[in-house]
């Protein structure tokens, strides 16, 4: 992923939130309940494929926001159709031990036909006194 794409990506994040990226993928993570955290995912809608989450993870981690980031417009060299990046925004609600997995799909096609998937693994723990 290109340096503007990374830029934007920790733009969006509030101060201190993690960012999950593609490269952790299968990864496991300690996340504290009442923390919110990022899943950051190159995507390019304009194919058809799209991230969508197969399992959420709840009731441990509720989506609270889901957007795509086009990356920044460079005025010499415009490309329709380029790609940009899926942020899906988590917040840990209750303690436990859960999975997350996403798939990179067409959403009219069964969900069997995937072409990517992402998962990391959450133990979510109590907050510190």
């Amino acid at each position: 992923m290109g340096e503007r794409a990374r830029e934007s990506e920790n733009m969006k994040a509030e101060k201190g939130q993690k960012i999950i990226t593609h490269k952790d993928n299968g990864r496991g993570f300690k996340i504290t309940v009442g923390e919110k955290f990022q899943v950051s995912l190159a995507e390019n809608p304009t194919t058809g494929y799209q991230w969508k989450v197969y399992k959420s993870g709840a009731p441990f981690v509720e989506l609270e926001k889901e957007e795509y980031v086009e990356p920044e417009e460079d005025s010499a060299k415009p490309r329709v159709g380029r790609g940009g990046t899926k942020i899906l925004t988590f917040k840990a609600a209750n303690m436990g031990k859960t999975e997350l997995i996403l798939r990179l799909r067409r959403s009219w096609e069964d969900e069997s036909k995937f072409v990517d998937s992402f998962s990391v693994k959450l133990k979510i723990v109590e907050p510190q006194k």
